[in-house]
C-alpha cells in the first residue's frame, strides 16, 4: 500500500483506492496509515500548487484606462470623418 501527502495537511491519500483519510487517530484508516509509517515507509510528497494568478499592477489598470479612453476618441473620430464624406 502506498499513501501521499496531499495540500490539506490533515489529510493523507491512499493511492490504492484514492481514499481521502483524515489525520484522526480514532479513525480505522488512520490508524493503518500509522502503523504503515512505524514500519519505515515515507508517503510521497504533496503536489506542488499551482502559481497564484498574476495580479493586475497599477501598469496594466492604467494602460486599461487609457485604451478604454483612446476607444472613446476614435468613435468621436469615426462619426466626424462620416459627417465629412456624406
Amino acid at each position: 500500500m502506498m499513501y501521499s501527502l496531499t495540500l490539506n495537511p490533515e489529510i493523507i491519500l491512499r493511492e490504492e483506492d484514492q481514499a481521502w483519510i483524515p489525520l484522526d487517530p480514532t479513525n480505522r484508516d488512520c490508524q493503518e496509515y500509522y502503523a504503515w509509517l512505524q514500519e519505515g515507509n515515507t508517503p510521497k510528497p504533496a503536489p506542488v500548487p499551482p502559481p497564484p494568478p498574476p495580479a493586475l499592477d497599477a501598469n496594466i489598470l492604467s494602460m486599461a484606462e487609457r485604451l478604454k479612453a483612446m476607444e472613446g476618441r476614435m468613435a468621436r473620430v469615426e462619426a466626424m470623418l462620416e459627417a465629412l464624406v456624406k
